[in-house]
């Protein structure tokens, strides 16, 4: 049989805990809210990275992977590790390979440094043209690219050499800006 005076010290030790509980709840009634998409407010490295992008009409317009891209918060700058670039426009595609790139704040501008490697296959042929250059710039929306390095292109036996250039992915057009050599094989 319990004695009177435990009956009492429990008693009195369930009111200590209701009167504690009592005491220290929060009377403000806050719902704990979920995390909605992902915080660029923090730095990030996501690893196997794969981004594509598409147009208007909802077809792919555009298809990027990297083993690594890294984000700085504070800068909001991205950093991608050995980045292969696909560009599709009504069936053209442009392959684009580098060491690295950087991608601006506003996802519009992606900077491709070190060798530069680019391939195009226009639709319905199997032509090819391999541009070789360094510190490319790529305008993600109107889909052009430029560098004012030394630029290498080639096609079939054809060759041009140049410094600085600009490429319209769009239209397959590029504008070589000076120092231009160029070596033709007739047919």
């Amino acid at each position: 049989m319990i004695q009177h005076r435990t009956i009492r010290g429990i008693v009195v030790l369930g009111v200590l805990a209701a009167l504690s509980f009592w005491l220290n709840r929060d009377t403000t009634e806050q719902r704990p809210t979920g995390i909605s998409g992902l915080d660029t407010r923090l730095n990030y490295a996501l690893r196997d990275f794969e981004a594509r992008y598409f147009d208007e009409q909802g077809q792919l317009a555009g298809h990027i992977t990297a083993p690594l891209l890294t984000n700085e918060a504070e800068t909001g700058i991205g950093r991608i590790d050995q980045p292969r670039v696909r560009v599709v426009h009504e069936g053209n595609l442009w392959t684009i390979l580098s060491d690295s790139a950087t991608l601006t704040p506003d996802r519009q501008r992606v900077v491709l440094t070190g060798a530069v490697n680019m391939t195009g296959r226009e639709a319905g042929t199997l032509r090819e043209v391999e541009i070789q250059s360094s510190n490319v710039t790529v305008e993600i929306d109107p889909r052009i690219a430029r560098s004012d390095e030394a630029v290498t292109i080639q096609q079939d036996q054809d060759f041009l050499a140049a410094t600085g250039f600009m490429l319209d992915m769009t239209s397959n057009n590029f504008h070589l800006d000076k120092s231009v050599r160029g070596h033709y094989v007739l047919p």
